[in-house]
């Protein structure tokens, strides 16, 4: 009786090992199946987002994390860094080329991230009731009474621009990166900061964005928006 009792041992932990074998078999040939899924999607690289259907996909309420590059769209949802389709308090869902292009470590750090598709631009062009085309214009239009209003408007624009002091050139702002003694500029809304000494900017640069760049599009969809350029001294504009 004895001796059957210390048989029943190894067999009862040969048995547990196999099934532990498996449970390990059948996660990895589970997690493989997703794995080629995921694949078989990020392969169609030839879908197309529009700016406003890219915008969807920012990481929030079970929505993948999506950013656009030079035009194609990368899918960030698992990189590293990318938590909650955040990237150091910039959001995913928009077109990031300037500020990843511009960064330490550029377009190098996309190498290992997965290509779902590229990135188009909308046109505005649309049929009136007449059937002829019409395209919305915002900073300039025809017709004599709209070219009045416009040229009030670019008239007090320019005198408001010349106020806020030098014009500069994105080549020009470009120089005022923060490095070799250089002050750090930044561009937003046509107006251009100087952030050099400003909280969160060190050595020209803020979580890896490099300051002598137009930031506009960055900064107005971070989560503390404009707001964070209120103690921050506009030395000119853009042009």
């Amino acid at each position: 009786m004895s001796i059957k009792k210390y048989m029943m041992v190894p067999i009862l932990m040969l048995s547990l090992a196999l099934t532990g074998c498996t449970a390990s078999v059948v996660q990895d040939t589970a997690k493989k199946v997703v794995h080629t899924e995921t694949l078989a999607k990020h392969l169609n690289s030839n879908r197309t987002f529009t700016p406003a259907q890219l915008s969807h996909y920012n990481g929030k309420n079970g929505q993948p994390a999506y950013i656009a590059v030079n035009g194609k769209v990368y899918d960030v949802t698992h990189a590293p860094d990318w938590k909650n389709g955040q990237h150091h308090g910039i959001p995913s869902g928009q077109d990031l080329t300037q500020a990843i292009v511009q960064s330490p470590h550029g377009t190098s750090v996309l190498s290992a991230v997965p290509i779902v598709g590229q990135l188009i631009q909308t046109n505005t062009t649309k049929a009136t009731p007449s059937g002829q085309k019409t395209t919305k214009q915002t900073a300039t239009s025809s017709g004599s009474s709209s070219s009045n209003s416009s040229g009030s408007s670019a008239t007090q624009g320019s005198s408001s621009s010349q106020q806020s002091g030098r014009a500069f050139t994105l080549s020009e702002l470009k120089k005022y990166n923060g490095q070799n003694g250089q002050p750090a500029y930044v561009a937003i809304s046509g107006k251009v900061y100087d952030v050099t000494h400003a909280n969160g900017w060190h050595n020209g640069f803020h979580h890896g964005i490099e300051a002598g760049q137009d930031l506009t599009q960055a900064i107005q969809n971070s989560p503390h928006g404009t707001s964070v350029l209120a103690g921050v001294s506009i030395i000119g504009y853009l042009k």
